[in-house]
C-alpha cells in the first residue's frame, strides 16, 4: 500500500446507496451507480467491477495531485508529468467542484499484481486539505472508452456522507 493510503470499511450497491452491512464502518462517501457496475466487497470505499474486469474506486492519498497522478502514469510505464503536461489535464466535476481528470492508455501494471496489456486509466481528483480525493477506472481499453460517460456521471454524484 502506498504511504499515506486511507481505506475505509464498506461498499456500496446500485442506485443511490450509502452505509454498508454488518459491523463494518458507513462509506462516507455516496453516489449513483451506473447500471451494470457491481458491488465489490472489501475496504475500499465506493469499489465496483464491470465487464472483463474493469475497477473503479474512490479512495484518499497524502501528498499532491501531481505526485498521486504520477504513480498511476507509472503503472503504465509513463514518465511523470511535465509541468505543461499537468497544467493542460482537463477539469470535471467531482465531490461538488472542480477536480483534473487524467486520461491514459497503455500496458497496465497494478501494484496489486493485475496486469491489462491494453489498459485505459481514467482518474478524477481533487485535492481535500491535506489529502488527495480521487477515483480511479482502469480496464480493458474498449471496455473503459464505452464507460467514459457513466464514469463521469458517477464522479459527479459522489458526495460526503460525513
Amino acid at each position: 500500500m502506498p504511504p499515506g493510503h486511507v481505506e475505509v470499511p464498506g461498499s456500496n450497491g446500485p442506485g443511490a446507496s450509502t452505509g454498508a452491512s454488518g459491523d463494518q464502518a458507513p462509506d462516507p462517501f455516496t453516489a449513483k451507480t451506473p447500471d451494470g457496475w457491481t458491488p465489490k466487497a472489501g475496504r475500499r470505499m465506493l469499489n465496483h467491477t464491470f465487464g472483463r474486469g474493469s475497477e473503479v474506486y474512490l479512495s484518499q492519498l497524502g501528498g499532491t495531485i501531481r505526485q498521486s497522478l504520477d504513480i498511476w502514469r507509472f503503472e503504465l510505464s509513463l514518465e511523470a508529468m511535465t509541468d505543461a503536461e499537468f497544467e493542460a489535464l482537463p477539469n470535471m466535476l467531482f465531490l461538488g467542484d472542480d477536480a483534473v481528470l487524467m486520461d491514459l492508455t497503455g500496458s497496465f501494471h497494478g501494484m496489486n499484481k493485475v496486469e491489462i496489456p491494453d489498459a485505459r486509466l481514467l482518474i478524477a481528483a481533487r485535492l481535500d486539505g491535506a489529502t488527495v480525493t480521487f477515483c480511479k477506472l482502469v480496464g480493458p481499453k474498449d471496455e473503459i472508452a464505452a464507460h467514459r460517460d457513466a464514469f463521469v456521471q458517477f464522479c459527479g454524484s459522489i458526495r460526503r456522507t460525513q
